[in-house]
């Protein structure tokens, strides 16, 4: 049985370790798409194009912080 509980710590740690590779690369997606779009929205004059690229960049901003929040309130039910 104590093997079992190891196996799924491990197993754990992998899935927690794929998902935090995932998510630095969505930030960097979203990071990136924000440049692009303010960069352009400043250059076309386009209010519409900054509006969302703010909005890309709140994303990026808040998407961290909930990530956390939800694995905090994950761990502290497990216990």
């Amino acid at each position: 049985m104590a093997d079992c509980c190891n196996d799924k710590a491990c197993e754990i740690e992998a899935l927690r370790n794929r998902q935090s590779s995932t998510l630095k690369i969505v930030l960097g997606i979203n990071a990136a798409m924000f440049i692009v779009e303010l960069t352009a929205g400043l250059i076309g004059g386009s209010v519409s194009l900054v509006a969302d690229s703010l909005d890309m960049r709140w994303i990026c901003l808040a998407m961290p912080w909930c990530t956390a929040s939800v694995f905090t309130l994950l761990r502290a039910a497990q216990e």
